[in-house]
């Protein structure tokens, strides 16, 4: 029975490499360690730095006011926001997150994937977008003019009650007793006769 061997090859195993991705992310940092907008500006810039050594692209970015935190962190309870976004390699992620982990004066930060919106998708949300302001507007008209129309209503009311009031308030006139005449006496036909029969006496005996 003849023997076969295996057939020598040349072939080396590689390993697959893993394919590079580039994703978007989404940044949100805390500066306590600041005390005005400058040195928070400053302390972002930093982190910035971070971000582009790794190869990353920076598209968006704002720092926010110095604002009140829920709760103290390291015993301070006002602090810098500043968030941004870029983005950044995959394999590049873990290097950025420990790196931003070990500053000191970055008190919290979170990074999150974020998708790109197409084109269409943000039309479509400044539609809608258009749409609650154009609805929010109407509503604001709408509530405005009751008001108006109640305060009409109850200034109404008010100068309704102050017409009665004056009117019910005003003295009538006094009544003025008209002064009755005195009646008359009326003579009887017998003292008119008598009258004449002693004006005739009178006259004869002259």
């Amino acid at each position: 029975m003849e023997q076969t061997t295996p057939q020598e090859t040349d072939a080396v195993f590689e390993f697959p490499v893993k394919e590079t991705q580039l994703r978007h992310y989404d940044i949100l940092g805390l500066v306590t360690a600041a005390e005005t907008v400058l040195q928070a500006t400053d302390i972002f810039t930093a982190v910035k730095k971070e971000i582009t050594t790794l190869g990353g692209v920076i598209s968006n970015e704002k720092v926010l006011d110095n604002q009140g935190l829920a709760y103290s962190v390291n015993g301070v309870k006002r602090g810098f926001y500043f968030k941004a976004e870029f983005d950044l390699e995959t394999k590049n992620y873990a290097s950025l997150h420990e790196k931003l982990r070990i500053r000191k004066d970055l008190a919290r930060f979170l990074i999150v994937k974020k998708r790109v919106k197409t084109n269409e998708e943000m039309k479509e949300e400044e539609r809608v977008k258009n749409i609650i302001t154009e609805r929010k507007k109407k509503k604001m008209q709408k509530d405005l003019t009751a008001m108006e129309d109640k305060e009409k209503s109850a200034n109404s009311k008010k100068t309704n009650v102050g017409s009665e009031h004056v009117r019910s308030t005003a003295k009538k006139p006094e009544a003025t007793e008209t002064p009755k005449e005195t009646p008359v006496k009326k003579s009887s036909l017998e003292d008119i006769n008598k009258g004449i029969d002693k004006l005739l006496s009178d006259d004869l005996d002259v």
